[in-house]
């Protein structure tokens, strides 16, 4: 599962995967993405996968095809993303996606340190704002 969370008067945007990630689901985020942000720009985001359970799936050739849907968005172009792993299997994954992905995007980079990938963001709030925003992401009550 994939949820996109747009701080309020920012770019910085908080994307949180969790559980099982899949080509189609890469895919289908992507689309998704490029509709819903349709008009902003240059975002700075955080794709964070350090809840992200299962990649089994995913592969570097999936990555490679997702991020080509990238090509144009007013969202990637002139913005960041920083993508935050767990592990080296993430982080093999998250380097064919950053590798690829460099071509659409002007920044892209793979991170294990929430605060290193904040620093390299360099959102236009201070730090404690995004980590308040991030962390309400993450453990918020589930309305169901």
């Amino acid at each position: 599962m994939i949820e996109r969370h747009y701080k309020p008067q920012s770019r910085f945007t908080h994307v949180l995967i969790m559980g099982e990630l899949t080509n189609d689901q890469l895919r289908d985020h992507v689309l998704a993405y490029n509709e819903e942000a349709a008009d902003r720009k240059a975002l700075l985001e955080l794709a964070d996968c350090r809840i992200l359970e299962d990649i089994s799936t995913l592969t570097a050739g999936g990555c490679v095809k997702s991020t080509g849907l990238e090509e144009h968005q007013p969202r990637a172009t002139g913005g960041k993303l920083a993508i935050l792993v767990r592990n080296e299997l993430q982080f093999g994954m998250a380097r064919a996606y950053s590798m690829a992905a460099s071509n659409y995007r002007e920044s892209v980079n793979v991170f294990y340190e929430l605060d290193d990938a904040l620093a390299w963001l360099s959102p236009e709030e201070s730090v404690g704002e995004v980590l308040s925003f991030i962390h309400s992401n993450l453990y918020r009550e589930d309305p169901s």
